[in-house]
């Protein structure tokens, strides 16, 4: 079957539908405010009444409601709203939400899943991304694990990650050595996008060296990840 979804690109003009504002949808629906998106443009749908009476402190567009079909919500504009969050606990009705997906081909859609079984059909319903979020925390908790404490690590997406090392020692392949000649970029792909000294972030140029102590910023591909910790010595 042919889509006929958009090409979606970040932005702050998108607005959302988040339908369940259990501990998924709060958790969703905060970071977007956190990344700048405008509640007005956030709209919260949950037929538990106790949970909106939160939700309402952060949000003006909130509905009690049950959602089945997106026509019965007066309530909200659905032709407005370009991406749509699953994220009810309830199996059925997660899926019967996710079949309105086949009517409304040009919005994007995001939900969890409890399982392997519920996250397939949610996908063959037509929903984009589906994550299962007790699997997603024990994966980045594994990763977390293979590495020293000086470390943070953090996914940018599937395949690039942010890692946060500090510099509580420094080896001989970086000691007294300016960026441009560490030249790390030559051999894995990845940039050093920061160093925080002494409590001061600042965006490095070639000629800045790593001191000891400093915490240094990357971003790189995850399968270059234990290497680029090993090159700073900072894998277990």
């Amino acid at each position: 079957m042919k889509s006929n979804k958009k090409n979606w690109k970040p932005s702050s003009d998108h607005k959302y539908l988040i339908i369940g504002y259990g501990k998924f949808g709060k958790g969703f629906a905060q970071r977007l405010l956190k990344e700048g998106i405008k509640e007005g443009k956030i709209f919260i749908v949950d037929k538990n009444k106790e949970s909106l009476e939160e939700a309402k402190n952060h949000f003006s567009n909130v509905l009690e409601t049950i959602v089945t079909d997106f026509d019965t919500l007066d309530a909200v504009d659905i032709n407005e709203i370009n991406i749509v969050v699953i994220a009810m606990a309830d199996l059925e009705e997660s899926l019967m939400i996710a079949a309105n997906c086949v009517k409304y081909r040009d919005k994007k859609y995001m939900a969890k899943a409890k399982n392997e079984i519920h996250l397939k059909l949610l996908k063959t319903l037509g929903v984009d991304e589906v994550v299962i979020p007790e699997e997603e925390v024990g994966s980045r908790l594994a990763f977390r694990s293979l590495f020293k404490s000086n470390i943070e690590i953090k996914d940018f997406d599937n395949d690039y990650v942010v890692i946060h090392i500090k510099m509580e020692s420094l080896n001989k392949s970086i000691s007294e050595k300016t960026l441009a000649e560490l030249n790390i970029r030559s051999k894995y792909e990845c940039s050093i996008f920061g160093i925080k000294r002494e409590g001061l972030f600042f965006v490095p140029s070639g000629k800045d060296q790593i001191k000891k102590n400093d915490v240094v910023s990357i971003v790189c591909k995850k399968n270059d990840s234990k290497q680029i910790l090993e090159f700073f010595g900072s894998w277990d």
